[in-house]
């Protein structure tokens, strides 16, 4: 259902009009076997491999929150994180920030909230020009939460966009959506891909590439339908 309503904003707003704010759709995880443990846990928190960024490649959103994202007291209450003092990933350079939103390895993860209907019936709002009722509805989302203070409106078409898709950035953040969020801001509303992904130098070293979705594994090469060319491939957003 969440997902007929992200694609199809004509009729969201009726089709998640009865999910329940509260409804929260789990994945269960168990340490054993190994492959059920919370992935975003193991690779950000227990194998350092992840790190929760912040402002990256010029259009990435500020996720560690207020200033140059180094103080948790300052973090969004929607993107709790820390650091354990001088903290480096498994490169042994990259600051390591942990995401505290899962907290062990069998943290139940989400693949649904019902914040996000709220959030499609707001898109929907801001689609039909309904710009104070969609306004609203941010804020009714914001005042459930303490830290979070009431959105203005920002005065322009380009500007409640993005302020739309931070709001669905932040409360969804590490629930599998925000890479589907940039193509819909390619694929839907006009943005340049470069305005929206990462671009640029990457700070590792050499600059950011041009995809928008992720690569097709080589080892589907022996699938005879992708070889041949039937199977439908679109690297576009």
């Amino acid at each position: 259902m969440m997902l007929k309503g992200r694609s199809n904003l004509a009729a969201a707003a009726t089709l998640v009009a009865g999910v329940p704010t509260s409804m929260m759709a789990p994945f269960y995880h168990a340490d054993t076997p190994t492959n059920l443990r919370n992935g975003i846990y193991v690779f950000n928190v227990q194998n350092e491999r992840w790190t929760v960024a912040h402002n990256d490649g010029g259009n990435g959103l500020p996720f560690r929150g207020a200033g140059d994202g180094t103080d948790p007291a300052q973090a969004d209450p929607r993107v709790p994180w820390k650091r354990d003092g001088s903290d480096v990933g498994f490169d042994n350079n990259t600051p390591q920030y942990d995401l505290q939103i899962y907290t062990t390895n069998t943290s139940t993860s989400t693949y649904g909230l019902g914040v996000e209907a709220r959030l499609i019936e707001a898109e929907a709002d801001l689609e039909a020009g309904a710009v104070q009722s969609w306004l609203d509805k941010l804020n009714n989302l914001r005042a459930t939460v303490t830290g979070l203070a009431p959105l203005t409106d920002p005065g322009t078409a380009n500007g409640r966009v993005d302020l739309m898709f931070s709001e669905r950035a932040f409360w969804l953040f590490a629930r599998g959506t925000r890479l589907m969020d940039l193509r819909r801001l390619v694929r839907q509303y006009g943005r340049g891909s470069e305005d929206v992904f990462p671009s640029g130098s990457y700070f590792k070293g050499g600059t950011y590439g041009p995809d928008v979705n992720l690569p097709v594994p080589t080892v589907e090469n022996q699938n005879p339908l992708y070889a041949s060319g039937i199977a439908c491939l679109d690297r576009n957003a």
